[in-house]
């Protein structure tokens, strides 16, 4: 599904098809590479990149983080306060929580989960 916004007329701006619209965000399932008894076995995760942004932020607890007019990431709401995803971080859901799990660590510990297994 491709999400486009609506923008009001008096917004000043001509629309053109195709510029709001993003990819849709597959989350995918990821398992621990190494069990842990006190960590969650599977995950539901998605890779943030610069195509995909608008879509995790819709899938995901989170809101975009803005600095001086410029869309840096997105601001991911957890259990433990906020976190900042930027551009190739990934965004974690386990269960109803959301967390933010930088890339080196997210592909050492996590391993994806082939279709016949989910």
């Amino acid at each position: 599904m491709t999400v486009t916004p609506e923008i009001p007329p008096e917004a000043g701006r001509e629309f053109a098809p195709g510029m709001w619209e993003y990819p849709p965000v597959v989350p995918r399932q990821y398992r621990r590479i190494h069990p842990s008894p006190t960590a969650a076995a599977r995950v539901e995760a998605v890779q943030l990149t610069a195509d995909n942004g608008g879509n995790v932020w819709e899938w995901a607890n989170c809101k975009p983080f803005v600095q001086d007019g410029q869309c840096l990431g997105l601001t991911v709401f957890t259990p433990a306060g906020r976190a900042r995803a930027t551009q190739g971080s990934w965004v974690v859901r386990i269960g109803h929580e959301w967390w933010v799990v930088e890339d080196a660590e997210f592909t050492a510990t996590y391993e994806q989960v082939g279709e016949s297994e989910s």
